[in-house]
């Protein structure tokens, strides 16, 4: 008797579609110099509203959401190069600080004074912490953007998430303890602060298993011979971490961007640049994939059913992001011209880890509004946060396709770029 797959082959039938169609207005929009990304969100969008992929398609293609939601932390993970971090390190520590403390207040403050629950207000302060990272994965790749403004950008994202999930592990069984109007324990702190912990040691684990395994073994291939084992090494590192994370119930992303974070630390600069243009050739399908699919997900009428609470949410969010950038570029006397002025206006996508919290959070908490405003919320992002960041990246000549020569001039002008330039290019990138 042979397996029914006839389920499985539906769902790779409308994954093909929604890629093709993800393609095609993709290349729309960059025609018309907007971020591709807002061409694979209307094409999820388009495909939803004519009722060609359900809700029903959607949740059944939610694997294809995590695989490619873990390679996108994984190679932003990788992108955290601590030499470089070091650099900013005043920046990014003040922009954490003042981005969590004034979204996370701002958010718990309006939901409260426009009368919703504390229990809800605060587990929608703790969600719309995370900066999203597949947009500037995207947005990065394509135009191999470089420069100490690029990597600020992926400094604070990247450990803004980290601690965005912290944050939410911690407010989950406040906010299950006041809706149940149950007494609050240190054993209800428990389970989640494990599922943090095991998320994090089995990304060191995996970075330390790849880091050796690039160390003593692939650098034992030809340099011709290499390509084959370093995209199936990468694959079976993203596959594992995600589907072991999801068995062990622990957040596959802090996984997979601790993974990446150890094992890019552990390169050279040789090995570095053969491993990132690796993935980058096999990261295409999954961003696609990725945004067509969250596209899918949006509802435009929820901006009516939910516009109010959208717009408080989004103006704590541009507030805490927009100071917190402001006051991050002041912190450090040294920083480049562009930094100054781009910095925070970088710094609003939305679409990533904040969906997955949110899906998380509906399941212990049984009010699918939290996942519908979030939702709503990313849709308005999604119409100028990708060229917010694609504008700021460009004006401050950070585009190597683009702006090359510009650029050189920039280095001419401003010392500072061309040292942060030698430590991308000696020491690593």
């Amino acid at each position: 008797m042979f397996l029914d797959m006839t389920g499985a082959y539906e769902i790779l039938l409308y994954l093909s579609i929604m890629m093709a169609l993800g393609l095609t207005l993709g290349k729309i929009a960059s025609h018309f110099e907007l971020p591709d990304i807002m061409g694979y969100i209307l094409a999820g969008i388009l495909l939803s509203g004519f009722g060609i992929v359900t809700h029903n398609t959607v949740l059944q293609l939610d694997f294809v959401t995590n695989i490619s939601l873990g390679f996108i932390t994984f190679s932003f993970g990788t992108l955290l190069y601590w030499p470089n971090m070091k650099v900013h390190l005043k920046q990014i520590l003040v922009v954490l600080a003042v981005e969590v403390l004034l979204i996370f207040g701002l958010t718990l403050a309006l939901f409260s004074i426009f009368g919703q629950p504390l229990w809800f207000s605060l587990i929608m302060a703790a969600i719309s912490i995370p900066t999203a990272t597949a947009p500037i994965i995207e947005i990065t790749k394509k135009h191999q953007a470089k420069g100490p403004l690029t990597n600020l950008i992926c400094g604070i994202a990247g450990w803004d998430n980290l601690i965005a999930v912290f944050i939410f592990m911690m407010i989950l069984p406040i906010a299950i303890a006041l809706k149940n109007d149950s007494t609050l324990a240190f054993s209800n702190f428990v389970p989640f602060l494990q599922k943090f912990g095991i998320a994090i040691l089995l990304g060191v684990l995996l970075g330390l298993l790849f880091g050796y395994l690039h160390r003593y073994v692939l650098v034992k291939f030809a340099k011709n011979d290499r390509h084959e084992p370093y995209l199936v090494s990468s694959l079976v590192v993203i596959f594992f971490g995600t589907s072991a994370s999801l068995l062990l119930e622990v957040p596959y992303y802090i996984t997979l961007l601790i993974a990446g974070f150890i094992f890019t630390n552990m390169l050279d600069k040789k090995a570095y640049e053969y491993e990132t243009n690796t993935l980058d050739k096999f990261m295409p399908p999954f961003l696609i994939a990725f945004f067509v699919i969250a596209g899918a997900e949006l509802n435009i009428t929820n901006l009516v059913t939910y516009g109010g609470l959208t717009v408080l949410m989004i103006l704590a969010n541009l507030t805490g992001k927009y100071v917190g950038g402001w006051l991050g570029a002041l912190a450090a006397p040294k920083t480049s011209e562009a930094q100054d002025k781009y910095l925070k206006t970088s710094l609003f996508t939305h679409g990533g880890i904040e969906i997955a919290l949110a899906s998380m959070a509906v399941v212990y908490l049984e009010d699918p509004r939290i996942k519908a405003i979030v939702l709503t919320v990313v849709l308005v992002y999604e119409f100028f946060a990708p060229l917010l960041l694609t504008k700021s990246l460009h004006n401050a000549n950070e585009f190597m396709l683009v702006h090359v020569s510009e650029h050189k001039k920039d280095l001419i002008k401003n010392p500072t770029l061309e040292q942060e330039d030698k430590i991308d290019d000696d020491l690593h990138h």
